[in-house]
């Protein structure tokens, strides 16, 4: 196929352009656009510099799973649920739902697709013939990083971020009446009334309004404002003091992975297409000398999970084998009784919380006890496949699902997502039943006995 020719002009218009750097490695010549993801603007600036530039390669910021996804914008409609659920893929897939519901919200705004520029570089690149270079890491890699690698109190943030502050308060509120009225003596005389408010606590958010927080106007103007590096450096400094690991796996990272795959490529001549985030970060990092390797490492299992993994279910098992040495078979039997109750009750009650299907109510009961001693198992898994056969999401749920993404009515109303609350929801209800049946039968002393 012969590359289709642009109509010549008199002047190099693309020096004119904002938000683009003329670069060298060596003798090739790199054009970077710095571009906003849902601005009209930078849609158009990009075809505009391809078509005047006419270079040997196209490079975009995209890894081929969201090449994939852009290409054919309806496929997540046909994501498996059961496949992300036994994959242990959960945590990732809301994450993904996290940025893809809030880039859509101000894509709505502006009037145009999220992602528009690239799939504009991805047709100008085929209409003239050019290479298409994907340079971004693989989104699940950078995921798998970003959640796996991120402390403590930054998942607790982003939690936060992602149900509201008001929602996080109210249950956490709620859970702490709960372990302290079930695990002491302080509010004797007082059950009704503390089971009450426990229960209004977690159904506080049921009822707040879906936009009942003033949200700040997006404008043209102001994502174009957004793409001038002085406010980059502002923004990523800000979030960089919120939450560090997230920038470093989402931005950093894949700034030094962008800048090694251009670094690689072997054309002459390519035309760069970047969000304006990275522009700064690659610019620093342009002559450096980067390991791809370890920017493509996946985190090894810290010692929290490895610890309720293996030695906890480990540690339960030594108790009952003891048992058997030191308790008569009438108290056995009373401790196996109440283990099942107390376990498959709390993820029963989880399920129940979240309106689960019945079979799914039943499932969570009876396979807590046993999941909760097996490493490769988890209740969330097996309650999140039932829900997902018994209440198959319809091709409605999936169109609104990123609607719906945005309130705790949405997340109880639409079957996509409360499929993940039937996972969520259950596997911390049998957590917080096994903290309660070790409480209540003092495992730990029974160990110090």
């Amino acid at each position: 196929m012969k590359r289709k020719k642009c109509i010549a002009r008199k002047c190099n218009l693309v020096d004119k352009e904002q938000n683009v750097e003329r670069l060298n490695f060596g003798d090739r010549e790199v054009i970077l656009i710095g571009t906003a993801h849902v601005s009209k603007a930078s849609a158009e600036q990009v075809i505009r510099v391809i078509e005047e530039e006419q270079p040997d390669a196209v490079c975009v910021e995209l890894c081929d799973a969201r090449y994939q996804k852009i290409k054919d914008p309806d496929s997540w409609k046909n994501m498996d649920l059961v496949k992300i659920l036994k994959e242990g893929k959960l945590i990732l897939f809301i994450i993904n739902l996290v940025l893809a519901s809030h880039q859509k919200k101000i894509a709505e705004k502006m009037g145009i697709n999220p992602g528009q520029e690239m799939l504009n570089a991805i047709t100008s690149a085929e209409e003239y013939d050019m290479s298409l270079e994907l340079i971004d890491r693989d989104v699940k890699i950078t995921l798998n990083r970003t959640w796996g690698l991120m402390s403590l109190s930054n998942k607790a943030k982003l939690l936060a971020s992602m149900l509201g502050t008001l929602t996080i308060v109210a249950w956490s509120a709620s859970l702490v009446l709960f372990l302290v009225h079930q695990m002491s003596d302080v509010f004797i005389g007082y059950d009704k009334i503390i089971n009450i408010v426990t229960v209004a606590l977690f159904l506080v958010p049921f009822f707040l309004p879906e936009n009942g927080a003033k949200e700040d106007e997006v404008t043209e103007e102001s994502l174009e404002k957004l793409k001038e590096q002085d406010m980059l450096e502002n923004l990523l400094a800000e979030m960089g003091d919120n939450l560090p690991d997230v920038k470093k796996r989402l931005i950093d990272e894949r700034d030094l992975y962008m800048v090694k795959k251009l670094q690689n490529c072997e054309a002459k001549k390519m035309v760069a297409v970047v969000g304006a985030g990275h522009v700064p970060g690659m610019l620093r990092h342009w002559n450096d000398e980067i390991d791809l390797a370890s920017l493509e490492e996946l985190p090894k299992p810290g010692l929290v999970s490895k610890f309720f993994k293996y030695a906890f279910p480990a540690a339960l098992i030594a108790v009952g084998v003891a048992g058997m040495f030191f308790l008569d078979l009438d108290k056995i039997k009373d401790l196996i009784v109440s283990y099942i109750l107390i376990t498959g009750g709390g993820a029963a009650i989880g399920a129940v919380a979240v309106l689960s299907h019945p079979w799914s109510i039943f499932l969570a009961f009876i396979s807590a006890p046993i999941t909760i001693l097996h490493p490769a198992l988890g209740v969330g898994m097996i309650t999140g496949v039932s829900e997902a056969v018994k209440r198959k999401p319809t091709a409605g749920d999936f169109e609104s699902l990123l609607d719906d993404f945005g309130s705790v009515k949405g997340w109880i109303k639409n079957r996509v997502t409360r499929v993940l609350l039937t996972s969520v929801a259950s596997s911390i209800g049998a957590i917080l039943g096994l903290l309660y049946f070790c409480h209540k039968h003092d495992v730990t002393g029974f160990f110090k006995s």
